[in-house]
């Protein structure tokens, strides 16, 4: 019986580490406020990300930034992973909200919503 508990324990451990592992949180290595507009950018290692669903898809470059302004939206992906990222700025707080999917075959989907404050 104790055998069973310590097995079950360790086995949502090594789920838990799995996740956080496989799931990058943040696909922006910096994201800064600079006046009306929020400037990302991607980190220059890492996932290689793409923006899919448009008229004109394309492959991003590592180290790549964008400037959004309030309620601009944009959508990237990589393999694994997507984000529908939406920009706010306001009085009280400036940054991206963020509605992150990871797809993996052996855990299945899961989606994580969060906001990321600009500097």
């Amino acid at each position: 019986m104790i055998l069973r508990f310590a097995a079950f324990f360790l086995g949502v451990a090594l789920l838990a580490q799995a996740d956080e592992a496989g799931f990058p949180s943040r696909p922006f290595a910096t994201v800064i406020r600079q006046g009306n507009t929020i400037v990302a950018t991607l980190p220059m290692a890492g996932p290689r990300y793409q923006i899919p669903f448009t008229s004109a898809p394309r492959s991003l470059s590592p180290g790549e930034s964008f400037e959004l302004h309030d309620g601009a939206s944009i959508f990237i992906a990589e393999k694994h992973a997507s984000y529908d990222i939406t920009c706010e700025i306001s009085p009280r707080r400036a940054g991206l909200h963020i509605r992150a999917k990871f797809d993996d075959r052996v855990y299945g989907d899961t989606q994580r919503k969060y906001f990321v404050n600009a500097q």
